[in-house]
């Protein structure tokens, strides 16, 4: 109640912004094609990510999942198993597979499984290893928390949003890749950003006079499909960065804007077989 009394008091008590915010997101996250479709999207596709990273993730709610209908199917179901699997339902039916909303899931099927797990009984050396675990987990993000304060500046996004609308300037145009550009473009009503794991009929090819690719690095690929070689951004704190910085800045994989290219697309061909390769390999 009290971060949410915070918020809404940071912004003047003003939803309006959040609301658009959410509705638009929402039309560009619904669910696509037939039911085979949504449930290969739903139990294959929306866990994609964790299979190689965070394979716990997809194993728990599963899991969860089974319990659940296990449970429902002998008549002792809780308030938390319905809840589940009626999420589980209306992800299937109407949300598209976008992994960074799996948070949901992952707490309704800890709550079912609680019972589960409360019932494990662990040794001393068992429970030390449990706890080593946990204080050891958050150590990655507090690594790119570090980072992001060291380089607040070079992240700043103003300088990069403001070269993209300058290469971009006043054409109707459609830009596909780093999320960047969509902050670039999202209060003009001549220009629409896609997302790389959007259906490729979502938007008109031909409704928009340029079409722009903005990446981090050549795609690995045979076919060539831009007209030119791209514009690439360099901010001006890129130059003034301490060696200490562009050091772990390369361990980071450069994780501010700098080296971003900007690609004008040569046909519809080129645009869809860019748009397959980059939803294939994200």
């Amino acid at each position: 109640i009290v971060a949410i009394l915070a918020y809404s008091l940071s912004i003047d008590f003003d939803f309006s912004g959040f609301q658009s915010q959410l509705l638009e997101h929402g039309s560009y996250h619904d669910a696509e094609g037939g039911l085979l479709n949504r449930l290969k999207d739903h139990f294959v596709r929306r866990f994609w990510p964790y299979y190689s990273s965070q394979v716990w993730m997809p194993l728990i709610i599963y899991g969860a999942l089974g319990w659940s209908l296990l449970q429902v199917w002998k008549g002792c179901g809780s308030i938390w198993h319905w809840s589940l699997i009626a999420t589980h339902l209306y992800w299937l039916l109407a949300l598209a597979p976008f992994y960074r909303y799996n948070a949901v899931l992952l707490l309704l099927s800890l709550m079912t499984i609680l019972p589960v797990l409360k019932g494990i009984e662990l040794n001393k050396w068992q429970s030390a290893i449990a706890v080593l675990f946990l204080l050891a987990s958050p150590l990655n993000v507090l690594a790119r928390h570090t980072l992001a304060i060291a380089e607040r500046s070079e992240r700043n996004p103003t300088e990069a949003i403001e070269w993209i609308q300058a290469q971009i300037g006043s054409e109707n145009a459609l830009i596909l890749g780093h999320d960047i550009a969509y902050y670039a473009v999202a209060l003009d009503e001549n220009k629409d950003y896609m997302m790389f794991n959007l259906p490729s009929d979502k938007f008109n090819y031909d409704g928009y006079d340029q079409h722009y690719a903005l990446l981090s690095e050549f795609p690995d690929s045979s076919f060539v499909f831009y007209d030119s070689l791209p514009k690439i951004y360099f901010s001006e704190s890129e130059g003034k960065k301490a060696n200490w910085k562009l050091r772990v800045s390369s361990l980071a994989n450069r994780p501010n804007y700098d080296g971003l290219m900007l690609f004008k697309i040569r046909d519809e061909k080129a645009f869809n077989a860019l748009h397959t390769f980059m939803d294939s390999h994200n």
